[in-house]
């Protein structure tokens, strides 16, 4: 035993640099080169034909450089790396994991005292491959080779894989394609997720569009499906009930604004503005989720008819009989009528203009109508006509009346009654309430009248006639209830 660890050599700083029995050191005959070699030191120039240089691959101490042409020694067979124990029990070289076919103890390549090649990696020329030739290691160790000029890694470095060509330019597509796919899903995904808000913001307001419209157009029941719940009562919530609303008051100008958002929760709240008639109005509607509908949650309005009703008259709101002491009701005009020509309820007209508030009602006051004014003159006339006929002095129920003084006897075929004038012009009637809750319609009437008649004056023949007050006005009151057929005509004097 020498003392020397590991036998054979010391490592040098840049691969082994073993020590012989002589102890030379790195510096003795060229650095890194082994003694009585006879190859030249590192950096040195061989001549044509002679010694290898020591880069691209060392042959082994002692090894005769061969000639151009000549095959080099170490291809395809294993010589240590740096950091490589030689001799027995070869160690892989730092980093190196020994080749296929790699010899053992004892080969001619793992002796004692072999020294390591400078660069030299630990690659196995492959059975049948000749050095040099393309996919070897041994290609990869030549001079002037793809390493360049000093072989496989300086200084016993690992041997540099030969580059993968990459088509950089399909890459470079490839990731353009991808990141533009990446790009639209994005935006595709936020505008399919902006769609859906957009739609889902939609759909409370559509619901109070669709329920406006369906009324401005008359469709009862279409208007009553976007409600939460039915009105308890119909009987008011026609089509015809809205018809003749809309021929006073039409609903137009409908304006339901659209959120970008959609509600939050089951419950949400839209506001909308319409012209009902001449007035604008402005409508708070909340709304309640139903599976995925939206329903409003009052559609109608509740309006107490109890201060509207007048006693002994029937109550028809436009059109419609009703004797409930509430109404359900859309937006709309509304008129009440007794159904009778002659007797309305006076200021008869109100406007639905919201859903949750009361409307202003009117004060209703039993009215005679125009027609039913027509109807009182007309009965007045044909009263006094006949009574003009009448061949009496005292005709019953009329106005016109003589009283004959003591000992003048009128004979009735006589009698000739005639009016030269009466106040038809300014002849008007008004109802007053009777006690049982029925309507008289009652006028004051002037008139002027005319009396002739034969007969006897204390038993002598003579004449009668009332020249004296003929050109006297008289007033009368006249009245009847025109809720009756046929019509009673009473008349009364005023003194």
């Amino acid at each position: 035993m020498s003392g020397q660890y590991p036998p054979g050599g010391q490592p040098g700083p840049y691969g082994n640099n073993p020590q012989g029995d002589s102890g030379q050191g790195p510096g003795d005959s060229g650095y890194g080169q082994p003694p009585g070699s006879g190859q030249p030191g590192y950096g040195q120039d061989p001549g044509y034909g002679g010694q290898q240089p020591g880069y691209g691959g060392q042959p082994g101490y002692g090894g005769q450089q061969p000639g151009p042409g000549g095959q080099q020694p170490g291809y395809g067979q294993q010589q240590p790396g740096y950091g490589q124990q030689p001799g027995g029990g070869q160690q892989p070289g730092y980093g190196q994991q020994p080749g296929y076919g790699q010899p053992g103890a004892g080969s001619p390549q793992s002796g004692a005292g072999s020294p390591p090649s400078y660069g030299q990696g630990g690659f196995q020329q492959s059975p049948g491959a000749t050095a040099g030739s393309p996919g070897t290691p041994g290609y990869l160790a030549g001079p002037g080779g793809p390493q360049g000029p000093y072989g496989p890694g300086q200084y016993g470095g690992q041997p540099q894989q030969p580059p993968k060509k990459r088509n950089t330019r399909l890459l470079l597509i490839l990731g353009i394609c991808a990141l533009a796919l990446v790009i639209l899903g994005v935006f595709g995904g936020v505008a399919l997720f902006n769609n859906a808000q957009k739609a889902a913001a939609a759909k409370p307001p559509a619901a109070v569009q669709g329920y406006l419209e369906a009324v401005a157009a008359g469709r009862a029941e279409e208007a009553l499906s976007f409600g939460a719940k039915p009105p308890p009562d119909k009987s008011l919530i026609t089509d015809e009930v809205l018809a003749a609303s809309q021929k006073r008051a039409a609903i137009s100008g409908i304006n339901v604004p659209v959120s970008e958002t959609p509600p939050k929760g089951v419950t949400t709240a839209v506001d909308a503005t319409f012209n009902l008639g001449d007035e604008q109005v402005n409508q708070r509607f909340t709304l309640t989720k139903v599976g995925d509908d939206w329903k409003i949650d009052q559609v109608f309005a509740t309006v107490d008819l109890t201060d509207l009703r007048l006693e002994g008259l029937p109550m028809l709101i436009n059109g419609v009989k009703t004797e409930a002491e509430t109404a359900n009701l859309l937006f709309g005009s509304y008129e009440l009528t007794s159904g009778m020509n002659s007797i309305g309820y006076g200021d008869d007209k109100f406007l639905v203009k919201s859903l949750t508030e009361t409307p202003d009602l009117p004060e209703p006051v039993a009215t005679l109508t125009e027609a039913g004014n027509k109807a009182f003159v007309s009965a007045a006339k044909a009263s006094l006509k006949a009574c003009l006929a009448q061949k009496a002095v005292k005709p019953p129920n009329c106005p016109n009346r003589i009283n004959p003084s003591p000992g003048h006897v009128v004979t009735a075929s006589t009698i000739r009654w005639s009016s030269p004038e009466a106040g038809w012009d300014e002849f008007k009637g008004g109802l007053v309430a009777n006690s049982d809750g029925s309507y008289m319609t009652k006028g004051k009437l002037k008139l002027k009248f005319l009396f002739t008649a034969a007969g006897t004056i204390n038993g002598n023949p003579g004449t009668f006639n009332n020249n004296s007050w003929s050109n006297k006005w008289q007033y009368f009151y006249v009245s009847t209830d025109l809720t009756k057929e046929p019509r009673e005509v009473f008349w009364q004097q005023e003194y």
